[in-house]
C-alpha cells in the first residue's frame, strides 16, 4: 500500500496462485489527544482473517476518491471482490469479513473459539489448541509497575501443554522468574524470564507428574525434541524469555521472535 507521494506504508508477501482474503486498513489521527486510541495513526495488513502487519501511517496522505490501481503489469494479481468502507473498520471486522466469506465457517470459528461466554479468553480452550504456559504463582511484583526487574524476582510454577506432542508437556514447581529487559518495564505486559534450574531461596525445582528422563532433561535443562532429528535432542535450555510484543500509535515494539537461550 502507497501513500500519495508513492511512498510504501506497508506490504504483504504472498505466492503464485495463491488465494487470500487482505484487509488494507489505515487509522485516522485526530488532532485532539484526547480522542486518539493506541491504534490511532496505524495501518494494518490483516492476511485471511489474521492481523499480519502494523505500520505508522499519520502524517501520510491517501487519495480518498477516484480509481483504486492493485498490482501492476507483471505482478499477476486476480481480484474476486472487494469492499471499500468509507472508515476504519477493526482488525475484529476483518476477521468477521473473512469468516463470513469462507466456505469452512464452523471448521475457521472452531480452530479460533478461545473465549468463554463472557468474553474472557478460556485457558481451558487454549490447551486443547495451542502451545500453552501457564504460570500459577504470587506475579504482584512483576505485573506492578512499581518494581524494576532485580526487585521483581519471585517464585511460580510453570506448566507447559502442546496439543500436538504430549513429549513437550511439563509441570515444574519452585521455578525462578522476574521481568526481563529494561526497554519492556512499561510496557502493558512485561517481559519476563524464568529458569528451570533455580529459585529465589535456592531450592532445587521440582517436576511434577512428568518424570526429567521423559523431557530428555540433562541437569535441569530442557531438551526440546524434534521430528526431523527422529526425536534425538535439540535445543538444550533452561532459561526462557516470554517476550511481550504491542502495537499503538507510536509504533510497533519489540517485534520479532524471540528465541531461546
Amino acid at each position: 500500500m502507497y501513500d500519495n507521494s508513492n511512498s510504501e506504508v506497508i506490504h504483504t508477501n504472498y505466492k503464485s496462485n495463491e488465494r487470500l482474503k487482505l484487509a488494507f486498513i489505515i487509522n485516522g489521527y485526530p488532532q485532539e489527544a484526547a480522542s486518539r486510541t493506541v491504534e490511532s495513526g496505524l495501518a494494518y495488513i490483516v492476511n485471511n482473517g489474521i492481523l499480519e502487519r502494523a505500520a505508522l501511517a499519520s502524517g501520510k496522505s491517501f487519495t480518498t476518491s477516484g480509481p483504486i490501481k492493485i498490482g501492476g503489469s507483471a505482478s499477476g494479481v486476480r481480484v474476486y471482490n472487494i469492499r471499500i468502507y468509507n472508515y476504519a473498520i477493526t482488525y475484529t471486522n476483518a476477521y468477521d469479513n473473512y469468516l463470513y466469506d469462507s466456505e469452512n465457517k464452523g471448521k475457521i470459528f472452531d480452530n479460533n473459539n478461545i473465549l468463554d461466554n463472557g468474553g474472557n479468553i478460556s485457558y481451558e480452550k487454549c490447551i486443547n489448541k495451542i502451545d500453552t504456559i501457564l504460570i500459577s504463582g504470587n506475579l504482584s511484583n512483576i505485573l506492578s509497575g512499581q518494581s524494576d526487574k532485580d526487585t521483581s524476582t519471585t517464585n511460580v510454577s510453570i506448566e507447559r501443554t502442546c496439543p500436538d506432542d504430549a513429549t513437550k508437556n511439563f509441570k515444574i514447581n519452585n521455578v525462578q522468574i522476574r521481568k526481563h529487559g529494561q526497554s519492556t518495564l512499561n510496557y502493558p505486559i512485561t517481559s519476563m524470564k524464568f529458569w528451570l534450574n533455580k529459585s529465589k531461596e535456592g531450592e532445587v525445582p521440582l517436576y511434577e507428574s512428568t518424570q526429567q528422563s521423559d523431557l530428555l532433561l540433562n541437569k535441569n535443562r530442557y531438551v526440546m525434541k524434534s521430528e526431523d532429528d527422529l526425536g534425538k535432542p535439540s535445543i538444550p535450555a533452561n532459561k526462557f524469555v516470554l517476550q511481550a510484543n504491542y502495537a499503538d500509535s507510536s509504533g510497533v515494539h519489540n517485534g520479532g521472535f524471540e528465541r531461546l537461550i
